[in-house]
């Protein structure tokens, strides 16, 4: 971004397979992430069109996506080298690009060379799989007020989803194989509230 600030551009497109791993928080100035593929279709579009022009319309919400969940490029990888006998992480939870209540007196995203204050932010990393547990936990704990602490953490676990939306295995993002190493697989509070035995 600081080669497209130099450049004296007002944003930037970017041609990329690594998307996913860019975070609208890093960027102080609108952005777009393409493929590869319609990067070099962009390329062609410049070379022929004497005065190139470009509009962007904002994405609106994707239900249905396959394959989902993931796990984050940026989860934990266990065993711990420590405590290898430790399972870590224990279990998956959503943690990326969540719209969360932020602190507004904190000036959060860049605008510029100016901090946006906001009660929103989006944000990323266990910070956001952290109360998505907890609050399945307390859910949990409120339709069965005699459970231990430890029969709702069994619950989340043995109840966990392995199988992605396309009845794959949960796919680690980072590498695009299996994340079946990830715990007990992705909290799934539906089935927790009923675990069987």
């Amino acid at each position: 971004m600081e080669e497209v600030s130099r450049a004296g551009a007002i944003g930037g497109l970017f041609a990329t397979d690594s998307a996913q791993l860019l975070f609208p928080r890093d960027f102080n100035m609108p952005f777009v992430a393409i493929s590869p593929m319609d990067g070099e279709t962009v390329v062609e579009y410049l070379t022929i069109a004497s005065e190139a022009t470009v509009d962007i319309k904002f994405q609106i919400t994707e239900l249905g996506t396959k394959p989902a969940p993931q796990v984050a490029a940026f989860s934990t990888r266990g065993p711990d080298k420590i405590f290898p006998w430790v399972l870590k992480p224990d279990i998956l939870a959503p943690g990326v690009e969540i719209l969360a209540a932020w602190m507004p007196i904190s000036g959060s995203v860049q605008i510029g060379d100016k901090y946006l204050s906001t009660d929103y932010m989006i944000a990323s990393g266990t910070s956001m799989a952290t109360p998505h547990a907890v609050g399945i936990a307390a859910l949990l704990k409120s339709a069965n007020p005699e459970w231990s602490s430890a029969a709702i953490r069994s619950a989340m676990m043995t109840t966990a989803d392995v199988i992605d939306n396309a009845n794959g295995h949960i796919v680690d993002s980072a590498t695009g194989m299996s994340g079946t190493h990830f715990g007990s697989g992705h909290v799934n509070p539906n089935k927790a509230l009923d675990p069987g035995l």
